[in-house]
Protein backbone atom coordinates (compact mmCIF):
# COMPACT_ATOMS: atom_id res chain seq x y z
CA UNK A 1 0.00 0.00 0.00
CA UNK A 2 2.72 2.45 0.70
CA UNK A 3 4.71 1.35 -2.50
CA UNK A 4 1.52 2.29 -4.39
CA UNK A 5 1.12 5.78 -2.64
CA UNK A 6 4.30 6.72 -3.29
CA UNK A 7 3.72 5.69 -7.27
CA UNK A 8 0.37 7.75 -6.95
CA UNK A 9 2.38 10.84 -5.39
CA UNK A 10 5.36 10.54 -8.58
CA UNK A 11 2.19 10.91 -11.01
CA UNK A 12 0.81 13.33 -8.76
CA UNK A 13 3.61 15.26 -8.84
CA UNK A 14 3.36 15.50 -12.83
CA UNK A 15 0.15 16.23 -12.70
CA UNK A 16 -1.76 13.03 -13.73
CA UNK A 17 -4.60 11.83 -11.82
CA UNK A 18 -4.96 8.20 -12.33
CA UNK A 19 -8.66 8.16 -11.61
CA UNK A 20 -9.45 4.06 -11.48
CA UNK A 21 -7.42 3.20 -8.71
CA UNK A 22 -8.28 0.03 -8.22
CA UNK A 23 -7.23 -3.39 -6.59
CA UNK A 24 -7.31 -4.87 -10.04
CA UNK A 25 -4.85 -1.99 -11.32
CA UNK A 26 -2.18 -2.71 -8.88
CA UNK A 27 0.50 -5.51 -9.78
CA UNK A 28 2.88 -6.82 -7.07
CA UNK A 29 6.13 -8.78 -8.99
CA UNK A 30 7.67 -11.59 -7.27
CA UNK A 31 9.95 -9.76 -5.78
CA UNK A 32 7.10 -7.31 -3.71
CA UNK A 33 7.46 -4.55 -6.08
CA UNK A 34 4.16 -2.69 -7.09
CA UNK A 35 3.47 -1.27 -10.56
CA UNK A 36 -0.09 0.48 -11.11
CA UNK A 37 -1.24 0.08 -14.43
CA UNK A 38 -4.19 1.47 -16.63
CA UNK A 39 -3.67 4.78 -16.85
CA UNK A 40 -6.61 4.82 -19.60
CA UNK A 41 -8.65 7.14 -17.60
CA UNK A 42 -6.29 9.08 -16.55
CA UNK A 43 -6.12 13.15 -16.59
CA UNK A 44 -3.52 15.36 -16.89
CA UNK A 45 -3.61 18.92 -15.80
CA UNK A 46 -1.26 19.82 -18.10
CA UNK A 47 -3.68 18.62 -21.24
CA UNK A 48 -7.10 20.12 -22.19
CA UNK A 49 -10.05 18.43 -20.11
CA UNK A 50 -11.04 15.38 -22.30
CA UNK A 51 -14.19 14.62 -20.56
CA UNK A 52 -17.00 16.92 -20.11
CA UNK A 53 -18.55 18.75 -16.66
CA UNK A 54 -21.36 16.03 -15.51
CA UNK A 55 -19.20 13.08 -17.46
CA UNK A 56 -18.49 9.96 -14.32
CA UNK A 57 -14.97 8.15 -14.93
CA UNK A 58 -14.47 5.53 -12.77
CA UNK A 59 -15.27 2.28 -11.09
CA UNK A 60 -18.24 2.36 -8.98
CA UNK A 61 -16.72 0.10 -6.09
CA UNK A 62 -14.02 2.30 -6.08
CA UNK A 63 -14.65 5.91 -6.72
CA UNK A 64 -14.44 8.83 -4.83
CA UNK A 65 -17.47 11.02 -4.01
CA UNK A 66 -16.62 14.03 -6.00
CA UNK A 67 -16.27 11.67 -9.04
CA UNK A 68 -19.34 10.32 -9.00
CA UNK A 69 -20.79 13.71 -8.92
CA UNK A 70 -19.25 14.52 -11.89
CA UNK A 71 -17.05 17.06 -10.50
CA UNK A 72 -13.27 16.96 -11.35
CA UNK A 73 -10.57 14.37 -10.10
CA UNK A 74 -8.03 15.77 -7.54
CA UNK A 75 -5.18 13.73 -6.13
CA UNK A 76 -7.22 13.30 -3.18
CA UNK A 77 -9.64 11.31 -5.49
CA UNK A 78 -6.99 9.06 -6.04
CA UNK A 79 -6.23 8.76 -2.41
CA UNK A 80 -9.91 8.34 -1.39
CA UNK A 81 -9.84 5.00 -3.83
CA UNK A 82 -6.78 3.96 -2.56
CA UNK A 83 -8.37 4.14 0.98
CA UNK A 84 -10.63 1.93 -0.43
CA UNK A 85 -8.76 -0.70 -1.60
CA UNK A 86 -7.25 -0.36 2.46
CA UNK A 87 -10.48 -1.10 3.85
CA UNK A 88 -10.62 -3.69 1.79
CA UNK A 89 -7.66 -5.31 2.17
CA UNK A 90 -8.18 -4.99 5.83
CA UNK A 91 -11.91 -7.02 6.66
CA UNK A 92 -12.16 -8.50 3.14
CA UNK A 93 -15.57 -6.14 1.57
CA UNK A 94 -15.51 -2.85 0.07
CA UNK A 95 -17.52 -0.03 2.37
CA UNK A 96 -20.52 -0.21 -0.10
CA UNK A 97 -22.37 -2.65 -2.12
CA UNK A 98 -25.69 -1.83 -4.46
CA UNK A 99 -27.66 -3.60 -7.15
CA UNK A 100 -25.94 -1.53 -9.48
CA UNK A 101 -23.18 0.76 -10.31
CA UNK A 102 -25.14 3.94 -9.88
CA UNK A 103 -26.46 2.56 -6.24
CA UNK A 104 -23.13 1.94 -5.25
CA UNK A 105 -21.76 5.02 -6.58
CA UNK A 106 -24.44 6.82 -4.92
CA UNK A 107 -23.70 5.49 -1.56
CA UNK A 108 -19.93 6.53 -2.22
CA UNK A 109 -21.47 9.94 -1.63
CA UNK A 110 -24.36 10.32 0.41
CA UNK A 111 -23.73 6.83 3.32
CA UNK A 112 -21.42 7.26 6.37
CA UNK A 113 -18.04 4.48 5.75
CA UNK A 114 -19.45 1.61 8.18
CA UNK A 115 -16.26 1.40 10.65
CA UNK A 116 -13.36 -0.85 10.55
CA UNK A 117 -13.68 -3.65 13.03
CA UNK A 118 -12.31 -3.35 16.53
CA UNK A 119 -9.64 -6.02 16.12
CA UNK A 120 -7.98 -3.82 13.38
CA UNK A 121 -5.29 -1.37 15.08
CA UNK A 122 -6.41 1.53 16.27
CA UNK A 123 -4.19 3.93 14.44
CA UNK A 124 -4.09 2.18 10.87
CA UNK A 125 -8.31 2.35 11.20
CA UNK A 126 -8.37 6.06 12.36
CA UNK A 127 -6.07 6.96 9.33
CA UNK A 128 -7.67 4.47 6.67
CA UNK A 129 -10.51 6.02 7.47
CA UNK A 130 -9.40 9.49 7.07
CA UNK A 131 -8.43 8.79 3.70
CA UNK A 132 -12.52 7.96 3.01
CA UNK A 133 -13.72 11.66 4.08
CA UNK A 134 -16.63 12.60 1.86
CA UNK A 135 -14.38 15.80 1.83
CA UNK A 136 -11.36 16.04 -0.66
CA UNK A 137 -9.71 18.77 2.13
CA UNK A 138 -10.38 16.36 4.83
CA UNK A 139 -8.26 13.65 3.65
CA UNK A 140 -4.14 13.60 3.70
CA UNK A 141 -2.66 16.40 1.85
CA UNK A 142 -0.85 14.51 -0.44
CA UNK A 143 0.14 10.70 -1.50
CA UNK A 144 3.23 11.39 -0.37
CA UNK A 145 1.99 11.66 3.42
CA UNK A 146 -0.38 8.24 2.57
CA UNK A 147 3.06 6.32 1.88
CA UNK A 148 4.59 7.36 4.87
CA UNK A 149 2.28 7.33 7.81
CA UNK A 150 1.68 3.57 6.57
CA UNK A 151 5.17 2.37 6.39
CA UNK A 152 5.62 4.33 10.06
CA UNK A 153 2.37 2.08 11.06
CA UNK A 154 3.88 -0.85 9.64
CA UNK A 155 7.13 -0.59 11.27
CA UNK A 156 5.29 -0.12 14.69
CA UNK A 157 3.30 -3.24 14.04
CA UNK A 158 6.07 -5.67 12.77
CA UNK A 159 8.40 -4.44 16.02
CA UNK A 160 5.11 -5.12 18.25
CA UNK A 161 4.65 -8.76 16.37
CA UNK A 162 8.51 -8.95 16.76
CA UNK A 163 8.68 -8.16 20.76
CA UNK A 164 5.77 -10.31 21.51
CA UNK A 165 7.38 -13.50 19.77
CA UNK A 166 10.98 -12.55 21.82
CA UNK A 167 8.74 -12.74 25.46
CA UNK A 168 6.53 -15.53 25.06
CA UNK A 169 7.35 -18.52 27.62
CA UNK A 170 7.12 -21.71 27.34
CA UNK A 171 5.79 -24.45 30.08
CA UNK A 172 8.56 -26.44 31.63
CA UNK A 173 10.37 -29.37 29.77
CA UNK A 174 8.53 -27.85 26.57
CA UNK A 175 10.00 -28.77 23.40
CA UNK A 176 10.36 -25.70 20.69
CA UNK A 177 8.97 -26.54 17.45
CA UNK A 178 11.40 -26.66 14.73
CA UNK A 179 8.62 -24.38 12.80
CA UNK A 180 6.26 -21.78 14.20
CA UNK A 181 3.26 -20.45 11.94
CA UNK A 182 1.11 -18.15 12.94
CA UNK A 183 -2.05 -16.72 10.86
CA UNK A 184 -1.44 -13.31 9.33
CA UNK A 185 -2.48 -10.10 11.21
CA UNK A 186 -4.73 -8.11 9.15
CA UNK A 187 -2.76 -5.10 9.05
CA UNK A 188 0.53 -7.18 8.17
CA UNK A 189 -1.47 -8.72 5.40
CA UNK A 190 -2.03 -5.73 3.31
CA UNK A 191 1.24 -4.13 3.48
CA UNK A 192 2.32 -7.05 2.10
CA UNK A 193 0.35 -8.48 -0.42
CA UNK A 194 2.56 -10.01 -2.56
CA UNK A 195 1.97 -13.24 -5.21
CA UNK A 196 3.95 -16.50 -4.98
CA UNK A 197 3.87 -16.27 -9.04
CA UNK A 198 5.29 -13.90 -10.52
CA UNK A 199 3.10 -10.51 -11.35
CA UNK A 200 -0.54 -10.81 -10.24
CA UNK A 201 -3.64 -8.54 -9.56
CA UNK A 202 -4.33 -8.01 -5.92
CA UNK A 203 -7.27 -8.04 -6.77
CA UNK A 204 -7.08 -12.33 -6.64
CA UNK A 205 -6.10 -12.02 -3.18
CA UNK A 206 -9.07 -9.85 -2.47
CA UNK A 207 -11.33 -11.84 -3.89
CA UNK A 208 -10.10 -14.77 -1.68
CA UNK A 209 -10.93 -13.02 0.97
CA UNK A 210 -14.00 -12.00 0.44
CA UNK A 211 -15.46 -15.27 -0.77
CA UNK A 212 -14.81 -14.69 -5.06
CA UNK A 213 -16.96 -11.08 -4.90
CA UNK A 214 -18.57 -9.72 -8.01
CA UNK A 215 -15.90 -8.64 -10.81
CA UNK A 216 -15.37 -4.70 -10.69
CA UNK A 217 -17.94 -2.62 -12.99
CA UNK A 218 -16.35 0.27 -14.36
CA UNK A 219 -19.04 3.19 -14.19
CA UNK A 220 -19.15 5.37 -16.90
CA UNK A 221 -22.05 7.45 -17.81
CA UNK A 222 -23.23 11.08 -18.44
CA UNK A 223 -25.43 13.23 -16.07
CA UNK A 224 -28.67 14.20 -17.27
CA UNK A 225 -30.37 17.51 -16.16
Amino acid sequence: LAQTARGLFIAHSHGVIHRDVKPANIMVSDTGEVKITDFGVSYSTNQEQITQDGMVVGTAQYISPEQAQGRQATPQSDIYSLGVVAYEGLCGHRPFTGATPVDIAAAHVNNPVPPLPDSIDLQLRQFVMSMLEKDPRDRPADALVVARTMTRIERRLLDQQTAAAETMTLPPNSRIPRRVFSAPHAAETIFRMSSATGASPVASIINNWAGGRDADEPAHRREHA
